[in-house]
Parts: C-alpha cells; structure tokens; sequence
C-alpha cells in the first residue's frame, strides 16, 4: 500500500512538474516576443526622432524657399517631434 502511494505521488508530482513546465514555456515564449517588439518599437522611434532632429537643424540652417513654404514645413516639423517626444516619454522612458 505504501509504494501504491509513493507511485501515486510521484505520478502527481511528474504530471504537476509537466504542467508547469509547459506553463513557464509559455511565458517565455511571450515574454520573448514582447521584448522583440519593444525592441523593434524603440529603434523606429529613436529613427524617426533623428530624421526629425536632422530635419529641424537643416531648417534652423539654410533657407527653404519662401516664407509659406517655410511656415509649412515648420507647422509640419512641430507637429511631428511634439508626437514623437509624446511616445519617447510615454513607452520607452
């Protein structure tokens, strides 16, 4: 009767060590995506934010045109790094 238990017990122990096994493996596998995608967002957003900055200083430097022209582009320059610093400080700071 004794060794009934013991096989009982090691068979619970086996099939509960199986289970969680399977368990942490998924959240590994999770876990493992998440950070790739975090990965992925953080240089697109370092990216863009150094297209912008690149964009800002050829604008702080050399004329564009005329004055609407310029108007627009800063309008549109604004728009895009007050986005962008909203992201950088929201998901990755």
């Amino acid at each position: 009767m004794n060794e009934n238990t013991n096989i009982e017990n090691e068979n619970e122990y086996l099939e509960l060590t199986n289970q969680l096994k399977a368990s942490y493996d998924a959240f590994e596998s999770k876990n493992q995506d998440l950070e790739t995608e975090n990965d992925d967002l953080k240089k697109s957003i370092i990216t863009i934010y150094g297209l912008i900055r690149t964009l800002d200083d050829y604008n702080n430097n050399y004329i564009l045109g005329t004055t609407d022209g310029k108007q627009e582009f800063n309008f549109l320059l604004n728009t895009c790094l007050s986005f962008i610093n909203g992201v950088i400080d929201a998901d990755i700071i």
